[in-house]
């Protein structure tokens, strides 16, 4: 079954990726001295730490204040909050990278290939919200920090032993969580579902297209078009499929996990209202604040001085 391939292909990976760290045969890379968020025009940011483990073919990277390519065999972290426009260098066909994110209420692990636009692209992606996630996130967290005391320049590749430990432990953590918990369990049927519950729900289909939105709905590009290239079927087959079985357009599922996390982020993050924005994928400020205070029914400024709840599901899909 290619899933259960795919499943042990990650887990492979995640291993080859730990050993070499920590022996030493795996360089590392982080970028140093970059700026805040910049505008979606620049790329995309993340509001935790993600490692990038090159398999074949190459990654350019392009940063505020700096570019990178990384080369097989070779590990990149980019540190939060750090802009980041990626794009395939080289052959397409021959390019695959494995991507690890720790955010505060679930880990993800995806394997990626280089779509039409030479961007990579989500092949297949395993999401587990573990206890201990937190954790995760603070190694890496721990090992940039460690690293941006050790080397003045960004263009320095770690030979620190504990640097390499914490990332060693943190991937140890990634394939610990998808060996303790199965991504496509059943569960009751509830009326208040978190996201990364909803997922479980519907055909492998449904569930391909939710994973992929979770992963990506801080990337300006997404669009039922690009879920439907991802997934490997027509836009217009993706869209019946997922509306008769949730009874909720796609549109409208990508347009609400990125207002649900925006008023997250509002209570739990010091980011602007402009960075919030940015970080959930919405290209102009002002058009967030309108689609914001639509769900709402108070502006981004206004939920945040309230320091509000996120609404019910219920009564979100009113």
């Amino acid at each position: 079954m290619k899933v259960d391939s795919n499943s042990k292909e990650i887990k492979a990976l995640l291993i080859q990726c730990k050993d070499g760290v920590l022996s030493g045969k795996i360089p590392v890379y982080i970028p140093l001295g970059q700026a805040r968020p910049r505008p979606p025009e620049f790329g995309q940011f993340h509001l935790q730490a993600a490692l990038f483990y090159q398999i074949s073919g190459e990654t350019y990277f392009q940063f505020p204040a700096s570019e990178y390519t990384l080369k097989p065999n070779h590990v990149l972290i980019v540190p939060p909050l750090v802009t980041h426009f990626e794009k395939v260098q080289g052959n397409p066909s021959s390019f695959k990278n494995l991507v690890a994110y720790a955010g505060k209420r679930y880990c993800s692990v995806h394997l990626a290939h280089a779509g039409q636009d030479k961007r990579p692209t989500i092949s297949y992606i395993q999401r587990r919200n573990p206890s201990y996630v937190s954790h995760i996130s603070q190694y890496l967290a721990d090992a940039i920090m460690l690293y941006e005391t050790l080397y003045k320049s960004d263009y320095e590749l770690s030979s620190s032993e504990t640097v390499r430990l914490l990332l060693a432990t943190a991937l140890s953590h990634f394939l610990l969580a998808l060996d303790t918990s199965d991504p496509q369990h059943s569960l009751p049927l509830m009326t208040n579902l978190e996201p990364w519950q909803e997922v479980h729900y519907g055909s492998h289909l449904v569930y391909e297209a939710r994973e992929r939105v979770l992963a990506a709905f801080s990337d300006k590009a997404l669009s039922v078009q690009l879920l439907a290239e991802w997934v490997g079927c027509s836009a217009d087959y993706l869209s019946h499929r997922y509306k008769a079985e949730t009874g909720e357009s796609l549109t409208t599922y990508i347009n609400r996990i990125r207002l649900e996390r925006a008023a997250e982020l509002l209570n739990e993050s010091p980011l602007s209202v402009k960075e919030i924005s940015w970080a959930c994928g919405f290209s102009e400020e002002s058009y967030f604040i309108r689609k914001f205070s639509e769900a709402f029914g108070m502006t981004p400024n206004l939920y945040r001085r309230e320091d509000r709840e996120l609404l019910p599901a219920s009564a979100r899909r009113s």
